[in-house]
């Protein structure tokens, strides 16, 4: 959880061995402290909120609002999506040019620069801070082979 007031998130996971990462997966209790968007770097072991102004990340993904997702129903209806549901963000890591970025990664940092509430509340021209909140994140991927 980002500091209250404050939108801005940066998480950091070393590996152990070098993994080729596949997907990105974001679990949250509430649409609006959910992240609109993910700026990723591999490798990168120095990024705060300083650099991340200043080292291009080697990807950047926009999410779509939970609740902008829509349903059909069997009639063919479309319903938007039942609040109550936990709330998911994924973000396929082996589309188009972004499987090359992801393989032999020794360590991943994730910038989320603000959440859906500041999104929002920054359309409006409102000035309201809100916490983004991830209440679990997963990468998924596998050990990368061992070269020779």
């Amino acid at each position: 959880c980002s500091n209250e007031g404050d939108g801005d998130l940066i998480i950091h996971i070393p590996f152990r061995v070098e993994v080729n990462l596949t997907s990105l997966s974001i679990q949250g209790a509430s649409a609006l402290s959910m992240p609109h968007s993910v700026q990723i770097w591999v490798n990168h072991d120095d990024i705060d909120f300083e650099t991340a102004e200043e080292v291009m990340p080697q990807a950047h993904h926009h999410f779509e609002h939970p609740s902008e997702k829509k349903k059909t129903s069997r009639g063919g209806a479309v319903q938007s999506r039942p609040q109550s549901e936990p709330l998911f963000l994924n973000l396929d890591l082996t589309k188009g040019r972004r499987r090359a970025k992801f393989k032999k990664v020794l360590s991943i940092t994730m910038r989320f620069p603000g959440n859906f509430a500041e999104k929002y509340a920054e359309e409006r021209g409102e000035d309201e801070g809100a916490a983004t909140r991830i209440d679990f994140l997963a990468l998924n991927g596998m050990e990368s082979e061992p070269t020779q």
